[in-house]
């Protein structure tokens, strides 16, 4: 007990501060935890979202025509936990869209499985074709403007 005059802290105060200290470093050690767990599930969203966009370009890149309606699916052959399954099909009656879908499948490091899906249609009315047309009617135009 302190008297009227005497300086110093009792040890009360010192273990209501350890107390108060110690749940202060729980809450920043259980803070911790989460954000690496939420950093690493962004890496490995990120790496999915990179390969699907990877194998989605690959698939650009080819003629309308050569994009036949299919289902395939592979294995990554850098960790062989990771599948990348891709769908093209028709999108409308008319034949003129083809819808590609390219979903990525992988374990987290708790081993629940995982999905990140890009999807995109392609047209058979090809950006070249449609540059073209609208390059001949710009010169058209800048000839009937020179007249």
């Amino acid at each position: 007990m302190k008297h009227l005059g005497e300086k110093g802290v009792s040890l009360l105060e010192v273990l209501v501060a350890l107390v108060i200290l110690g749940i202060m470093m729980g809450v920043l050690m259980t803070m911790m935890i989460q954000e690496r767990e939420l950093i690493r599930d962004s890496k490995e969203l990120l790496q999915a979202h990179l390969k699907a966009n990877e194998v989605m370009e690959t698939f650009k890149v080819r003629s309308y025509e050569a994009l036949q309606s299919s289902s395939t699916s592979f294995v990554l052959e850098s960790d062989n936990k990771t599948t990348v399954d891709v769908s093209i099909s028709d999108f409308n009656q008319t034949n003129t869209l083809k819808q590609i879908v390219i979903t990525v499948t992988w374990l987290d490091c708790k081993q629940r499985e995982r999905h990140y899906t890009l999807t995109t249609l392609r047209s058979s009315v090809s950006m070249a074709s449609t540059s073209k047309r609208n390059h001949t009617v710009l010169q058209t135009d800048l000839q009937g403007e020179r007249s």
